[in-house]
C-alpha cells in the first residue's frame, strides 16, 4: 500500500492548524471593465451613427464640418458617455504605468489610487474647455476656437475607444501589460501630437490668426497646464 505524500517526509511543520486565506481579490477592474462595455452600448443604442462619425471626424475634414454645423453641445447623450469613457480609460492608463514604476506612492487601496488619477484628468478637461470658452468670448475667435475644441473632442473620444481593448488586454490578459501600456501610451501621445497639429492648421492656415498668438495659446493653455499638472503629482505624492 503506498503512503501517503505528507508522511514520512524531512520537511518541517510550519502550522499545526489551518491557514487562513487572507488575499482579496479586487472586484473593481471588473467593474470598470462592465461599465466601459454599458457606455458603449448605451451610446450604440441611442446614437449609433454618430459613433461611426467620431473616428472619422478626427481625420475627415468634411465629417469634422458636418459635426461643427449640428448641436456639438458636451450635454448630448453620446457626447458626454464618450467623454466620460475616455477619462475613465486614460485614467487607467496612468494608473497601470503608475503601478508598475510606483511615481505616486499613496497608502491606500488600488481603486482609491484610481480615482486620485480620474479627478486631475477630468479637472484639466473640464479646466481646458472653460478656459477656451473665456478665450473664445475675448478674443471674438469664436469659430476658430469652436473648431478647435470639437476636434480635440473628437480625438480624445477616439482615444478612449482604442484605449479601452489595449487597457482590458493589460489587465486580464496573460501577455506582458508592458506591451499594452506602451501601445497605450503611444496612442495617446499621437493624439496630443495631432491635435497641437490640428489646433496650428485650423489657427494658421484657415482662420489666418497670428503665429506669436497661436504659440502663447498652445504654451498656455495645452503644454504648461499639463506639465504643472504631472510635476504637481510626482513632487506631492
Amino acid at each position: 500500500m503506498n503512503e501517503h505524500i505528507f508522511y514520512n517526509h524531512l520537511l518541517r511543520t510550519q502550522h499545526f492548524a489551518p491557514v487562513p486565506n487572507s488575499a482579496a481579490e479586487e472586484i473593481w477592474t471588473s467593474v470598470f471593465l462592465v461599465l466601459g462595455l454599458l457606455l458603449i452600448v448605451i451610446v450604440k443604442t441611442n446614437s449609433n451613427a454618430q459613433l461611426s462619425k467620431v473616428m472619422n471626424a478626427v481625420f475627415n475634414a468634411q465629417t469634422l464640418s458636418r459635426f461643427q454645423r449640428e448641436d456639438v453641445s458636451p450635454f448630448k447623450l453620446y457626447n458626454a458617455a464618450l467623454s466620460v469613457f475616455s477619462v475613465l480609460n486614460i485614467s487607467f492608463l496612468a494608473y497601470k504605468f503608475n503601478s508598475v514604476y510606483q511615481l505616486v506612492t499613496i497608502q491606500e487601496s488600488n481603486f482609491v489610487i484610481y480615482c486620485f488619477f480620474i479627478v486631475p484628468i477630468a479637472g484639466l478637461f473640464v479646466f481646458r474647455y472653460a478656459a477656451n470658452g473665456v478665450i473664445a468670448f475675448v478674443t471674438n475667435q469664436r469659430r476658430a476656437v469652436a473648431e478647435y475644441i470639437t476636434s480635440c473632442a473628437l480625438a480624445n473620444q477616439s482615444v478612449g475607444l482604442v484605449l479601452f481593448p489595449l487597457l482590458i488586454m493589460a489587465e486580464f490578459s496573460r501577455f506582458n501589460p508592458l506591451i499594452f501600456i506602451y501601445a497605450g501610451i503611444g496612442v495617446l501621445a499621437a493624439s496630443i501630437v495631432f491635435k497641437w497639429y490640428r489646433g496650428v492648421v485650423i489657427s494658421l492656415f484657415q482662420q489666418r490668426i497670428g503665429l506669436l498668438q497661436t504659440f502663447s495659446y498652445f504654451c498656455a493653455l495645452e503644454i504648461l497646464p499639463l506639465l504643472v499638472l504631472v510635476k504637481f503629482i510626482i513632487e506631492t505624492f
